[in-house]
């Protein structure tokens, strides 16, 4: 019977040595893109929203999309600014909640969970009381 040591050969192989590369990128928007638009140089990976407000920029573009016609004016002025407001209200949002302690927001969104579904059926109670008031004040006369 032939015996084999833990360090043959045929146990166990060298491998080449792991060579790394360790060439770290670094996407950043730039300041201004060709377009005019200012991204401020945010990081893309970062939000996620950047991208997909450049994605639809562009598309808007390939498009030459307008606003409706039938909008009312305030509404054509303001539709150009609407995506990135919206962004900076939820990035606000966000900064406000991770400043928070994490059961308070909990709690506030529990809050909020349970007094919604509880509010939009007292005001559906009390539509059904009105409409019953008046139907039985019409059905009088």
């Amino acid at each position: 019977m032939q015996t084999t040591s833990l360090t043959s050969c045929n146990i166990i192989r060298r491998t080449a040595p792991f060579i790394s590369h360790n060439n770290k990128s670094f996407i950043s928007a730039s300041k201004r893109d060709p377009f005019g638009q200012h991204y401020d140089g945010k990081m893309v990976d970062e939000n996620m929203i950047i991208l997909r407000m450049r994605i639809r920029d562009v598309e808007m573009l390939e498009k030459n999309s307008k606003p409706p016609s039938h909008w009312t004016e305030w509404e054509k002025k303001y539709f150009e600014n609407y995506g990135s407001d919206v962004c900076d209200a939820v990035g606000l949002l966000q900064r406000m909640l991770m400043n928070t302690r994490p059961g308070l927001v909990v709690g506030i969104l529990a809050m909020i969970t349970l007094s919604l579904p509880m509010s939009i059926s007292l005001l559906v109670f009390q539509l059904m009381e009105f409409a019953n008031a008046s139907m039985l004040t019409f059905s009088s006369i």
